[in-house]
């Protein structure tokens, strides 16, 4: 990590942040999915992107900051 950031928020802020996250997740998987050829009917969208593997990479990455944030929740706690 090159720069790291404290920040203060409420945990209400929080809450609505990693709800964010479980949506780009979620649409990222979506994406991964489409591309595989393995496309849900009820899935209104997908995401931009090269290929399967950008979109796995993209969704990791969103799993990884929400998985930080809530090792540091859990760490104040």
């Amino acid at each position: 990590m090159k720069n790291i950031v404290i920040l203060k928020l409420p945990m209400s802020f929080v809450d609505e942040l990693l709800g964010c996250l479980d949506n780009e997740i979620d649409d990222w998987e979506k994406t991964k999915n489409y591309l595989e050829g393995n496309m849900d009917p009820d899935t209104h969208y997908v995401r931009e992107c090269n290929d399967e593997n950008e979109a796995e990479q993209l969704k990791n990455y969103y799993r990884g900051i929400k998985e930080q944030i809530k090792k540091q929740i859990n760490e104040q706690l």
